[in-house]
């Protein structure tokens, strides 16, 4: 008889393991006559399909193959989940339990493939996911980020007129002091921590003084799950927000059009990711950005960005939005 080598084991290729498993019911004299009808792989194992009840006994009850194949062998018998569809309840009765109610109908089921017994009953997540929302907390759902695999069309028309980063810090601060003449609104949008809270709000100055004249805030969350960087864009979505406030108001008050608008940032990379948006994690805020100054657009404004250096922003700017921020976020 072949003697088999010790190389049995999972993932072997099915032909293979197909050879070993025949050759070993061979080997041992009990199981000479068990008739295979086919070998399959699981994640598992293999799963053994026999001709005939008889043979599936014999092989059962016969480990020596097993040996024969060695590391351990062993032989299981299989079990399935189901997942049972559009049951029947015309028939069911108040006093009959979850457990006879669901036997009843895998009995009516398979009445015609004898053979199969329940040995649990229960209920089943269907996905990963929903499994793990059994343990988390339902209200970190409303910080889950929603990414949208749609990508931008390359025909778009762009949502800002310009988007002005200036490598020199020395030049993007001379362009800062030259915005007032290219634009009737002027705002700058920032974020900040104060007390283990974050927020992000945006100042509309007179463009002919250093005046704060609108602002808008935000509160963002604790420090502790949110970083600055992240709460920079929402500044600049608070920018866009107090935008159409002003021209409202000077349509209303002044019944004059404000027809541009500059939004200037520190942050350099926040300004990159809005001029090339993507659709990974991340990018909502972008994209809620530029549908806000998408719309802004249809109201005649053109809207500008532009980066500034931190260091180089005027005290009197400086002083009143950290003073505005760290006023405006004490939770409430």
């Amino acid at each position: 008889m072949e003697r088999i080598a010790s190389g049995f084991g999972r993932y072997l290729p099915i032909a293979e393991a197909n050879n070993l498993i025949r050759t070993a019911l061979l080997n041992v004299p009990f199981t000479q006559d068990v008739q295979v009808a086919g070998i399959g792989t699981t994640k598992t194992g293999y799963v053994i399909r026999f001709k005939d009840t008889a043979s599936a006994e014999a092989a059962r009850e016969n480990n020596e193959w097993l040996r024969e194949l060695g590391n351990e062998t062993e032989l299981v018998k299989p079990r399935f989940g189901a997942v049972v569809h559009h049951v029947p309840t015309e028939d069911w009765t108040s006093s009959e339990t979850k457990k006879e109610l669901f036997k009843r109908s895998w009995k009516r089921t398979t009445s015609r493939n004898g053979g199969f017994r329940i040995e649990y009953i229960g209920s089943y997540a269907r996905l990963p996911l929903a499994e793990a929302l059994k343990t988390m907390s339902l209200e970190r759902l409303q910080e889950l980020e929603m990414i949208d695999p749609t990508p931008l069309p390359p025909w778009r028309t762009e949502a800002f007129s310009a988007i002005e980063i200036e490598p020199d810090r020395e030049t993007a601060i001379e362009q800062a002091k030259a915005a007032g003449s290219k634009s009737d609104v002027i705002l700058y949008s920032d974020a900040s921590g104060h007390n283990g809270h974050l927020g992000a709000a945006a100042i509309g100055f007179n463009k002919n003084s250093p005046e704060a004249t609108e602002s808008l805030q935000i509160q963002v969350g604790p420090m502790d799950r949110w970083a600055v960087h992240a709460a920079e864009p929402l500044g600049v979505l608070q920018a866009i927000t107090l935008i159409n406030n002003i021209a409202l108001k000077h349509r209303r008050s002044m019944d004059t059009r404000v027809k541009s608008a500059t939004t200037l940032s520190d942050s350099m990379s926040d300004l990159q990711a809005i001029q090339n948006p993507g659709n990974k994690s991340g990018q909502q805020i972008i994209h809620t950005i530029l549908r806000a100054v998408t719309n802004t657009k249809t109201h005649g404004i053109a809207v500008r960005l532009q980066w500034v250096p931190v260091l180089y922003i005027s005290r009197i700017c400086t002083y009143i939005v950290s003073h505005f921020l760290k006023t405006n976020l004490e939770p409430r």
